[in-house]
């Protein structure tokens, strides 16, 4: 099914179905960055290529999807609750990769959601200041700069979004971060579903297909280890997984195929991506890597 931007996402149909939105808001905004302009041809006005611009296209775009569940790439921690006050307005709570430059968060809408540990019982409320570093990646080093958004420092901003810890709830990898969720019900309290795990991920770009896959697999592992840890011996492992974001690859790749096949072996090859060398003659794993 195409929807048209205008048009929100379909209802769940059951108590247990949800919808989720994916999208990556491209760095930079209201606080870092500065090279937004090469995703426009030069027709358009240099006020449109600034965050306060594309900023209220965004609100506009998200509220109308009315989302149970959104995941969000190229966050900057220094100014994601300003950034993004009206989700919180709407309703919607926050989880923020807790290391990086353009960091991934998953939101959720409190009437629907709460966050819950591996084995669906009720987390702990967040701390009411979390700390926000701000380290950098392989993307490179923060940039000085503003483009005219006019946002407030996240000091200034009442809403805070819950960092990735090693908490029960939230947790992170290498540019993936999962987030624990459970149905609620009308009243607040648990529907009695298995626990939902969201990973969001934001995956490294470039000539990078080995590490794209650990960084997917690592993550599922994590959620496989967290369920088994926190279920008696002999229950049923599984639960709900959603795995989303930016992958930033195309074609065949060995992600794609962990996540469809559920298995990659040495002899997989990735193909289909123009951007990647060597894709025949590459191998991405010396044994192989499944998930269940």
């Amino acid at each position: 099914m195409l929807l048209p931007a205008s048009a929100p996402l379909p209802q769940p149909t059951t108590a247990s179905s949800f919808s989720l939105i994916s999208l990556n808001v491209l760095l930079p905004n209201s606080h870092d960055g500065w090279w937004i302009y090469k995703y426009y041809p030069p027709s358009v006005a240099a006020a449109e290529t600034t965050w306060s611009a594309r900023s209220r296209l965004l609100e506009e775009l998200l509220l109308i999807a009315d989302a149970d569940i959104i995941c969000l790439q190229e966050c900057c921690a220094a100014s994601f609750e300003s950034d993004f006050s009206f989700l919180q307005r709407a309703g919607y709570a926050a989880s923020l990769l807790g290391k990086g430059r353009m960091r991934p968060a998953t939101l959720w809408k409190t009437s629907r959601f709460a966050l819950c540990d591996a084995a669906g019982a009720p987390a702990p409320p967040p701390p009411e200041t979390p700390p926000h570093e701000t380290t950098t990646d392989a993307e490179g080093p923060a940039a000085a700069g503003h483009d005219g958004g006019g946002a407030a420092d996240a000091e200034e901003c009442e809403w805070a979004a819950l960092p990735a810890t090693r908490g029960a709830a939230v947790t992170q990898g290498d540019r993936t971060l999962i987030t624990t969720l459970h149905l609620i019900g009308e009243d607040g309290s648990p529907r009695g579903t298995p626990p939902l795990f969201v990973v969001n991920c934001h995956l490294t770009a470039g000539q990078e297909a080995r590490r794209r896959l650990s960084q997917v697999h690592d993550a599922l592992d994590r959620v496989r280890k967290q369920r088994a840890k926190a279920l008696p011996k002999g229950h049923d492992p599984r639960a709900p997984c959603v795995v989303c974001g930016d992958f930033n690859s195309q074609g065949s790749t060995a992600v794609r195929e962990l996540l469809l096949r559920g298995e990659v072996l040495p002899s997989f090859r990735e193909s289909g991506d123009p951007t990647e060398r060597d894709q025949a003659g590459t191998a991405l794993t010396s044994k192989p890597k499944r998930q269940g």
